[in-house]
């Protein structure tokens, strides 16, 4: 009996240690396997059977096909044929002439406010011609008894002086009152709000009895705004990828989602001179003929810009990243080892982006998990 538990112990014990023995190598590889990636210069090494390497994909370097540079962007009214207008005068609205989508001339009176400043103006301008006629009168008087000896040449100079005085004040008050579009009259606190310029009303923001300043709200709301819908500004949003197909004064095809198949030829007016460090875009403004007023201020656009064949490499658009104001790429050198190559990218178009200088063709760039590795390398 106890020969036979002898034999029983040594049996569990020769098992025990044989599954130690055999576990020794699996743990070596869990070890192996959770080593973190080691940075050598700009390259990436993983162990083998490192569960993140699943994470990574890559893809090939392809010669880029010639796709026309996509851009979105909006309308807006062509600043050139559009006024918005504000009172000078704080007041009450009592007459409004003018509705959205009336046409009206210039000069032509879109409403009237009752105004005590706009009063107050006119009686400026009522004494201002007052007294110019009295200093005229007192000048010529003053002028007539230096010449028959009654007045010294100090009281002519005196009478000179208000008379020069007396013509700058009414010069002043005139023209006040010229500037808007109203000559000396009654003092009748009726002001007319004209419009500047021939134009359709596209934007009222006044109702009758209304009371309006020229400093309510900051910035001012325009009471009308004038404008020709018949000639729209398109303003579009560029990288600066984009900048080497921008040209002025090229032909740029627009579409609409409202107008589905349609397009509309606009041409490029100005490019601008900043880029926007948040979105790094930069605004793109052109314009376009609108006769039949089909297409709105405020519309979504986007715009179809060709591009000219050229000697370029095309990755997908996720394998680039930028890092101080560089791109760069990473390419899978093998299974296990990635390098952060600088590029140099084009345009990008329908998820692909040109690149013409730092990948060749051939090369397997990392489309997911570039950041990642972009983090290890530079946490």
């Amino acid at each position: 009996m106890m020969q036979r538990s002898f034999l029983f112990v040594s049996a569990v014990a020769v098992l025990l240690l044989g599954c130690n023995e055999a576990a020794k190598p699996v743990a070596q590889a869990q070890l192996v396997a959770t080593q973190p990636p080691k940075v050598e210069g700009n390259s990436i090494v993983y162990s083998p059977g490192t569960p993140e390497l699943a994470a990574i994909a890559t893809a090939p370097v392809t010669d880029a096909r010639a796709q026309p540079v996509s851009l979105s962007g909006r309308l807006v009214w062509n600043d050139n044929l559009t006024a918005q207008i504000h009172t000078p005068f704080a007041g009450r609205v009592t007459a409004i002439s003018a509705q959205p989508g009336d046409l009206v001339k210039k000069g032509q009176i879109l409403a009237m406010l009752a105004s005590p400043d706009f009063g107050q103006a006119q009686s400026d301008a009522r004494r201002a011609a007052a007294d110019h006629r009295l200093a005229q009168q007192n000048v010529r008087r003053a002028r007539e008894l230096y010449q028959a000896g009654v007045i010294s040449q100090k009281d002519l100079q005196s009478a000179e002086a208000d008379y020069v005085r007396a013509q700058a004040e009414l010069t002043r008050t005139a023209a006040r009152l010229t500037l808007y579009g109203t000559a000396s009259g009654a003092v009748d606190q009726q002001f007319a709000v004209t419009a500047p310029l021939s134009g359709f009303v596209v934007e009222r923001n006044l109702s009758p009895g209304q009371e309006v300043r020229p400093d309510n709200p900051n910035p001012p709301v325009p009471l009308f705004v004038l404008s020709d819908p018949a000639s729209l500004w398109y303003q579009l949003d560029a990288q600066d990828l984009d900048l080497a197909y921008l040209k002025r004064g090229m032909t740029i095809n627009l579409t609409s989602p409202a107008f589905a198949g349609e397009t509309f030829a606009g041409t490029l007016d100005q490019i601008g001179d900043a880029i926007d460090p948040v979105s790094r875009t930069m605004k793109v403004r052109g314009h376009l003929a609108n006769p039949q007023r089909k297409l709105k201020a405020g519309m979504f656009i986007a715009a179809q810009i060709p591009r000219e064949e050229q000697s370029a490499l095309q990755v997908p658009s996720n394998a680039v990243f930028l890092q101080s104001e560089k791109y760069y790429s990473f390419v899978a050198v093998s299974p296990t080892r990635f390098t952060r190559r600088e590029v140099k990218p084009g345009a990008e178009s329908n998820g692909q982006m040109l690149i013409f200088a730092g990948l060749a063709r051939g090369d397997k760039v990392v489309t997911d998990g570039a950041l990642q590795l972009q983090q290890i390398m530079q946490p």
